[in-house]
This record gives C-alpha cells, sequence and structure tokens, in this order.
C-alpha cells in the first residue's frame, strides 16, 4: 500500500512541534545547568548563542525535519510491524540510538561529559518516543 504523503506531513508536523516543546523543557529545565557549564567549558560564548532567537528558529526547523523523518520511518516499517504505538516505539527507539551515536562521538572528542550524555539520553528517549506515538497516531493510510 502506498504512503499517505498528506497524512505523513501532518504527522510529521505535529511530531516536530512534540519535539521542540519537549526538547527545549529538557534542555533548559532539566539539563539547563549542565549544559550551560558543558557550552561555557569549550566557550563561553557558545550558551548564550544557544538562546538567541536565531538559533530557537534553527532548532524548530531542525525538530520539524526530525519529525517528518521520524513520520516516514514509522510510515515505512508499519506494513511490515502493523499500525500502533508498538511500531511507533520501534520508529523512535531507533531515531533515540542514531542520535545518540552521534552524541556518544562528541563525548568521545571530549566535548560533552558521559554523564551528561546519559541524561541527555534519557530525556531524549522520551521525547522521541513521544513524538513518534503522536506522528503515528495521526498517520494511517
Amino acid at each position: 500500500m502506498a504512503m499517505n504523503t498528506q497524512k505523513m506531513v501532518v504527522g510529521g508536523i505535529a511530531a516536530g512541534v512534540v519535539l521542540f516543546v519537549l526538547d527545549f523543557v529538557s534542555n533548559t529545565l532539566i539539563l539547563g545547568d549542565r549544559m550551560t557549564a558543558a557550552m561555557d567549558a569549550l566557550n563561553p560564548a557558545l550558551s548564550a548563542n544557544m538562546e538567541s532567537t536565531s538559533a530557537l528558529v534553527t532548532f524548530a526547523i531542525i525538530d520539524l525535519v526530525f519529525g517528518l523523518a521520524l513520520v516516514w520511518l514509522y510510515a515505512t516499517i508499519r506494513p511490515k510491524f502493523g499500525p500502533g504505538p508498538k511500531t511507533a516505539a520501534i520508529a523512535g527507539v531507533y531515531f533515540w540510538l542514531v542520535t545518540g551515536m552521534v552524541w556518544a562521538s562528541l563525548v568521545v572528542m571530549g566535548l560533552f561529559s558521559w554523564g551528561l550524555w546519559f541524561m541527555g539520553g534519557a530525556t531524549w528517549l522520551v521525547t522521541a518516543l513521544a513524538a513518534a506515538m503522536v506522528g503515528g497516531k495521526l498517520y494511517n493510510e
């Protein structure tokens, strides 16, 4: 069966909004002090740059693209695993693993600590699963 492009876009936008909101909450309220300390250790201007309007707009665009890709993945694997939360969870965990490995490479390079990686990974897992559930709920063929 062919993908429903319109529903994929709707689900992807919704997933992107969920990603942006939960990323903002986790990166400011939960990880804010640790992120600021890590950024300031690299370059004192980085934490201020992350809070600029242009950075927030860029983060929103990135989360929108992630949301669209997440729902595309859900739609792609849906014929094999069936519709529903199980398939959305598979898509969300896949995204979590891939992005977690990218962040792990930054830890290996010394840009972040393993503690921040684990804390960020835990919040990102919740974020990715929530976005996948919302996007998957809105997608149908």
